[in-house]
């Protein structure tokens, strides 16, 4: 079927662009439907909530394409008061569409209440319809002013774009890594730092490890230049990314061996991954090496884990 391009005038029988193919090409433009731009949701002292002025891209599906809608700022339509449970409540925004039967072609704000109970879960949203708040409603609530925001609301992310950093754990405090060893002989790993993170579609990202490490100050002929080492493996939803093989027979599968002295040098490990659009986790485990010829490492100082988004995977 042929189409028409933005920019190209109708021809002369008045055929050009049509709804549904400009749909498809602003959802060319965005990765995901969400906030663009305000639209910032606030209690207030009635039973409905103010939502600020602001845009988000909305889509009944992938076959249909997305919108862009605008909204001028104002409030919901009220919802109803809690009674001795709290619950949650979905502030969303809509383009209606009258050829898919709504009532008009206006943008429009709306509620979805979720259901009183003691763990209240979120509740869905109508089709078309793209979140913009989730606030908890406490007990007893007869307005909306002691509402607190639940969980932030999605934002749209431009096709192609970066979204920087994602997480970032850091500590400062001192940890002697441990060189122990389980029956079998191999040396045993340990949780050390741990961040989640969530992305909104299948991106590229990379994991970053910064920490320095020391040895104490030794004695007898070494006195002066001490060693040690200890082994690193970063692991994303469970699974090892480390593709550097060890030859240590004592240690289990690919690490990073990180050497270390007395003297404190910060030492840098980043991998890139692919992950699945959804909630991840990425850990450091390390493990001391443990083979009775070097010196036990202590992480001294400051040491991160960081995730940075570095685009869309193909």
């Amino acid at each position: 079927m042929a189409t028409t391009a933005l920019g190209i005038a109708p021809d002369s029988s008045g055929a050009g662009v049509t709804p549904l193919t400009h749909r498809q090409i602003i959802r060319a433009h965005w990765a995901n439907t969400g906030i663009v731009s305000g639209l910032n949701v606030s209690g207030r002292g009635d039973l409905t909530y103010s939502v600020g002025a602001g845009m988000a891209v909305c889509s009944r599906g992938d076959a249909d394409g997305y919108t862009e809608a605008y909204w001028a700022g104002g409030q919901t339509p009220a919802v109803s008061a809690t009674g001795s449970q709290p619950r949650i409540d979905c502030i969303w925004i809509r383009a209606n569409d009258p050829t898919q039967g709504d009532a008009d072609n206006h943008v429009v704000i709306g509620v979805t209440q979720g259901n009183a109970s003691p763990t209240p879960s979120v509740p869905g949203v109508p089709a078309g319809a793209t979140r913009i708040g989730i606030r908890l409603m406490p007990a007893h609530a007869t307005s909306t002013s002691g509402s607190t925001m639940y969980r932030s609301a999605t934002y749209a992310v431009p096709s192609g774009a970066s979204l920087g950093r994602l997480a970032i754990a850091r500590s400062t405090a001192d940890y002697p890594i441990p060189e122990d060893k389980d029956s079998a002989g191999k040396m045993v790993y340990h949780q050390l730092l741990r961040i989640d993170f969530a992305v909104p579609t299948k991106r590229l990202v990379t994991v970053e490890w910064k920490a320095s490490a020391t040895v104490p100050s030794g004695s007898g002929d070494d006195a002066n230049k001490p060693m040690g080492s200890y082994f690193m493996q970063i692991r994303l939803d469970a699974k090892v990314i480390n593709d550097t093989p060890t030859t240590n027979p004592t240690v289990v599968g690919p690490c990073d061996e990180i050497m270390a002295t007395r003297y404190s040098a910060p030492y840098t490990v980043s991998y890139d991954a692919e992950v699945n659009a959804g909630a991840h986790q990425v850990a450091v485990w390390v493990a001391g090496n443990a083979d009775g010829l070097t010196y036990p490492v202590t992480i001294h100082g400051i040491h991160q884990l960081r995730v940075s988004d570095s685009g869309v995977a193909d």
